[in-house]
């Protein structure tokens, strides 16, 4: 690490394919066959929008310090996957998806669930530097952890989820895990005399924990502003942090469709909430006030189905 400027973004199927062995302390996780599959399946699933990852790092297109995987599972597929007979809950969900058998929800799925409320999160590692030695070595180090922990929760908030699960075989990153509020559910031996660690947060931990971090990913809001899917991935993109011109290729759109887009945002805010935004403000003052209202508002950025809220009576 050659600073601690860390930042995170979305991570490309680029990052994936450069940094994949950040996920190989994970390894005892994963049978060897899917192992050797691993690599070309988290591509195929981020390009879906199956699974997300968020990358750490300290300078721009510098190696990767950390990846979170992020995904929310169909229940049915994920209740058979948890069953303890199976080599690992993260060998189960992952076999299913080569076999395309999907027990990832796609963004519409996951805008569904998010209203009702029923969104299980699973979430995975590529693990931390720091996380692989008896303890934190310098100064470096000791802030990897924070940092770590701000993209975790910029990730997972502002979901409504019924329970949350952790996998990792890295007994510095289950300890990690467990500072957000998670209890472990079982640890089973490896057979290179390592353990792996399974835990898991529920709205029960956290009636019984209201100041862990994980709470906050169980108890959320409803979003006001009534934003579009494409309006939240503008708006996730601009709070982590991307230029214009950035935003744009990866939006696959051009300066003017960018615009456009931003001004859709603020007529939405407008009506939504007239006080956030000055009538008469400019552009880039308008956009100042709503992403910083939006750093303290994830839900809002969070697919979430009007129509099925409307149908529910949530609204």
């Amino acid at each position: 690490m050659s600073s601690t400027n860390f930042r995170f973004r979305n991570a490309t199927p680029r990052d994936l394919r450069e940094n994949f062995a950040r996920f190989d302390p994970d390894r005892p996780l994963y049978r060897p066959a899917l192992w050797k599959e691993l690599p070309r399946l988290f591509e195929s699933l981020l390009e879906t929008k199956r699974v997300r990852f968020g990358l750490l790092e300290d300078e721009p297109d510098g190696p990767a310090l950390m990846f979170g995987g992020f995904t929310f599972v169909d229940e049915k597929l994920f209740s058979e996957a948890v069953d303890p007979r199976h080599f690992t809950l993260s060998d189960a969900l992952f076999s299913l998806a080569a076999k395309k058998e999907m027990p990832f929800l796609s963004p519409k799925q996951i805008a569904a669930g998010n209203v009702a409320g029923s969104l299980i999160g699973f979430t995975f590692s590529g693990t931390p530097e720091m996380s692989l030695g008896p303890a934190a070595r310098n100064d470096e180090d000791l802030l990897l952890c924070p940092a770590a922990h701000r993209l975790v929760d910029f990730f997972l908030r502002g979901y409504h989820m019924r329970e949350i699960w952790h996998e990792s075989a890295v007994p510095r990153v289950a300890d990690f895990v467990r500072g957000f509020g998670f209890r472990a559910v079982r640890e089973t031996p490896c057979a290179d005399g390592g353990v792996r660690f399974l835990s898991q947060f529920t709205p029960e931990d956290a009636r019984g924990n209201p100041g862990f971090a994980a709470a906050n990913y169980i108890w959320t809001v409803e979003p006001k502003l009534d934003l579009s899917f494409a309006e939240q991935e503008l708006m996730e993109l601009a709070l982590l942090g991307g230029s214009d011109a950035d935003i744009a290729e990866m939006l696959a759109i051009g300066e003017d469709g960018l615009k456009k887009r931003w001004r859709s945002v603020y007529a939405r805010v407008s009506a939504a909430e007239p006080s956030l935004i000055p009538v008469k403000a400019a552009p880039q003052m308008k956009r100042k006030l709503i992403l910083e209202a939006l750093r303290e508002r994830l839900e809002e950025i969070r697919p979430y189905r009007r129509r099925a809220a409307r149908a529910t009576g949530l609204r």
